[in-house]
């Protein structure tokens, strides 16, 4: 397996990736939206991504991380936003590795840290990031405002 930072020839290795991505938490399957977000993000220089590849070059794993700043630290901050490893790639530590991968980046654009949400409800998700050291944030509650 290698895992490499995705550029825009990636997308067409990427959006079948996000599509399952996406339609593991609940949406309808639509692989021309997942292209055109992803085109539009790399284009756009809004995201970071890593795409992880099987031996014959097969995209099997991504992370995606969106810049953030904090006031407070006066400094960048990274958001690891998505997060997905095929279920046959599963069980080989791909999510351990893109998520170390998107860890160094952070470090490399000399981010104080790397922040992500998770639902409540997820606790298999839970376990894996606090096995990789992340650290449950008590003190602040998430608002959202749907437009």
């Amino acid at each position: 397996m290698t895992i490499r930072r995705a550029q825009l020839d990636d997308v067409d290795l990427l959006a079948p990736l996000l599509d399952a991505y996406r339609q593991s938490l609940g949406q309808s399957i639509d692989l021309t939206l997942a292209r055109n977000f992803l085109k539009a993000r790399l284009i756009q220089d809004e995201a970071v991504l890593f795409i992880a590849l099987d031996t014959s070059g097969t995209g099997v794993g991504f992370v995606q991380l969106f810049p953030s700043f904090s006031a407070i630290a006066a400094s960048r901050t990274w958001i690891l936003n998505d997060l997905y490893v095929t279920p046959e790639a599963r069980r080989y530590g791909l999510g351990r590795e893109l998520t170390q991968a998107a860890a160094r980046f952070a470090k490399e654009q000399h981010a104080t840290s790397l922040q992500l949400t998770i639902f409540d409800e997820n606790a298999d998700a839970q376990a894996f990031y606090e096995s990789l050291g992340w650290k449950r944030q008590r003190k602040h509650v998430l608002y959202e405002l749907q437009l």
